[in-house]
């Protein structure tokens, strides 16, 4: 069978906002450090006030669209399934996804009315990033929005963890992961914040006994999930639900298994500035390092390499430059 997409994502769509913030500002703010927290419109301009001017940089984002658009910067053929209004802020979520080399079911004459999803990326001087975020539409994607005939004509199919937190998103999801498997399409999935390990763990149970092919997450959010407090027993335990994995440990590395061994990817040393993003830019160039049939584990070492550079900058994108220096051919 041949194959139209390397990696086809499903995700929610939003545009990154970001900014600079203080960790006193937050807690004068009331909003939780490290995580994303889900708002409604009239916070978000509240906070958008807050911020005024001090707002800058905006991209195409999520998190699956993350690491989708890494993908695409490595040369993987990739199309994400979403849901945009019929607004300026939908009409540049397009825009910008087109321009980074990513294809969608999005049409710009054919889009419902409504608010595009915003999310609110405040950095801190430690580089730590803490998300608000008013999903709008995004918080329809339902199993409508699927192109199901795409995602069958695809080699990896990727849904992030954020689709937990919808009643018809997480139908999506479902859905899509069961089309992919009676395709022989592999299916991976990232926990994408701890936030929704806490709230929707059951759901991301749910979704995992199905079984998958790769899981990706952070060690809070492993460590969260699995009830341990050993990052090595936590892989172990997950590996009871996909046999291929990866925890990312920031600074330290990460750990990937394989379904019989662990390994622990060594760090590669960078000055962080911003984190947001990182997670998402190692699911990508890992996965774009399996595409290009390395190893697992070297997978591994390309994921570390490219999420270094990212954090080196502001902003959820490897710059044309970083992508060059990291080819994988």
């Amino acid at each position: 069978m041949s194959h139209q997409y390397d990696l086809c994502g499903i995700g929610n769509a939003l545009v990154d906002i970001e900014v600079k913030a203080t960790e006193s500002e937050l807690a004068g703010l009331g909003i939780q450090k490290g995580i994303m927290t889900l708002i409604d419109a009239p916070r978000m301009i509240e906070l958008l006030s807050h911020f005024g001017s001090r707002v800058s940089r905006r991209s195409a984002g999520g998190s699956a669209a993350n690491t989708v658009i890494t993908a695409a910067h490595f040369g993987c053929r990739t199309y994400y399934n979403c849901k945009v209004a019929n607004d300026d802020t939908g009409h540049y979520f397009i825009s910008d996804l087109c321009e980074n080399g990513v294809d969608s079911p999005l049409i710009k004459d054919a889009l419902s009315p409504g608010y595009t999803g915003t999310c609110l990326v405040m950095i801190t001087p430690d580089a730590d990033r803490t998300m608000a975020t008013y999903l709008g539409i995004t918080a329809e994607l339902s199993i409508a929005d699927l192109s199901v005939e795409t995602l069958t004509r695809s080699r990896y199919l990727y849904v992030e963890g954020y689709l937990m937190s919808q009643d018809a998103s997480f139908e999506a999801a479902l859905h899509a992961a069961y089309t992919a498997r009676n395709h022989y399409v592999r299916v991976a999935f990232t926990f994408s914040d701890l936030s929704m390990v806490q709230h929707f763990s059951s759901r991301i149970e749910l979704f995992l006994s199905h079984g998958i092919d790769i899981l990706f997450c952070n060690s809070t959010e492993a460590l969260a999930f699995t009830h341990t407090s050993d990052v090595a027993h936590a892989a172990k335990l997950l590996s009871n639900y996909s046999k291929k994995g990866s925890i990312t440990l920031g600074p330290e590395g990460a750990l990937v298994w394989d379904g019989h061994d662990q390994f622990i990817v060594p760090p590669v040393p960078a000055n962080a500035v911003d984190t947001n993003g990182a997670g998402d830019c190692y699911a990508g160039a890992f996965l774009s390092a399996l595409l290009n049939e390395h190893s697992l584990e070297s997978a591994g070492h390309w994921g570390c390499k490219a999420a270094s550079e990212l954090v080196t900058h502001y902003g959820p994108r490897l710059t044309h430059r970083q992508v060059i220096d990291l080819s994988l051919h």
